[in-house]
């Protein structure tokens, strides 16, 4: 679909979609909508297959941008971002395509992401390291004092989004979006943060990203409901 809106849309300007006015109608119909690993892919494809090489370098670095926010992770001009770190990165088409394979996997992003993409094998290391065995661990285990303490942490509009959650199991984002009333999707990304950040680093997700939609943890939905009234 996105695709077909971009093609349209190049088909009419040429050269002058990257004029300013065009660029920001690019990134509010088109790149700040896409959400999904196989939208991304359809985008790239539709790119390698362009020969104007200013049009693709301008489209490509919207791309990868939106890409990134989506990993969690701030990207600019061949720099990657993360807290106070940063890495000088180069990222041709084929890169690109193993890096958007993530953007599904809500377990590993951000951080793990950001280190994996390290200059440094140590660094890259440990992080997979991380990965294969922390995922077995059984600290990852909530317990009920844990989740309550979480909860009693979160403002009232992520409480709000997580009753919602309780009640449906699953939403999509434009169903979150018009139910609480939110501005755009990124919105619902920092409701899912604020629940990230006050959750220890060593537990399983209580509330993860499947696709285009959001959904809760079916192992813990009983004790969230218990507790996130109080």
């Amino acid at each position: 679909m996105y695709k077909e809106t971009l093609s349209t849309l190049l088909s009419f300007v040429g050269k002058d979609i990257l004029k300013e006015k065009n660029i920001n109608k690019l990134e509010e119909s088109i790149f700040s909508k896409l959400n999904k690993k196989e939208e991304f892919i359809e985008i790239v494809d539709y790119l390698e297959g362009l020969e104007d090489f200013s049009i693709k370098n301008q489209l490509y670095e919207m791309l990868k941008i939106k890409a990134f926010d989506l990993l969690k992770i701030v990207y600019s001009e061949d720099l990657i971002k993360y807290g106070d770190l940063k890495y000088e990165i180069s990222i041709d088409f084929e890169d690109f395509r193993s890096i958007i394979e993530f953007i599904d996997v809500d377990e590993i992003k951000g951080e793990k992401i950001f280190n994996i993409l390290s200059p440094k094998i140590s660094v890259r290391l440990s992080t997979l390291n991380e990965i294969v065995n922390g995922e077995s661990s059984s600290n990852r285990i909530w317990y009920e004092n844990e989740i309550k303490g979480v909860l009693n942490r979160l403002k009232p509009l992520t409480k709000k989004f997580l009753k919602m959650l309780i009640e449906k199991g699953k939403m999509d984002s434009d169903e979150i979006v018009k139910e609480l009333d939110l501005k755009n999707y990124r919105s619902i990304s920092a409701l899912v943060s604020a629940i990230s950040r006050n959750s220890p680093k060593d537990k399983e997700k209580l509330v993860f990203k499947d696709g285009n939609s959001i959904k809760i943890n079916q192992k813990y939905i009983d004790l969230i409901s218990k507790h996130v009234n109080n």
